[in-house]
């Protein structure tokens, strides 16, 4: 559906409606992260990365990029600071090909 075409504002009517808009997407954010909340995530794809090959092999990192195909969000695990839920990961795997 396209847009209707926008009639010439004054800068008045331009600020009052962002400030509309900018609050409906604040409570539309507020909304979808608590139904991100609520979601058991059992759908999950996961890209594996990984930043390798460094001077010192102790600074190697690797890390999931998850995403749940349900509700939409995006997170990481960090194999060091999450290294169980690394490890356990149940997700579809996203080699990127």
């Amino acid at each position: 559906m396209k847009p209707a075409p926008l009639k010439p504002l004054t800068a008045k009517q331009v600020q009052r409606k962002a400030i509309r808009l900018a609050g409906a997407m604040r409570m539309l954010r507020d909304e979808m992260e608590a139904l991100q909340e609520q979601c058991p995530h059992e759908h999950l794809v996961g890209k594996y990365k990984g930043n390798t090959g460094n001077w010192c092999p102790q600074d190697d990192s690797y890390w999931i990029d998850a995403h749940c195909k349900d509700c939409n969000k995006r997170w990481l695990i960090d194999s060091e600071d999450n290294a169980e839920e690394y490890r356990t990961f149940k997700g579809e795997k996203d080699y990127g090909y």
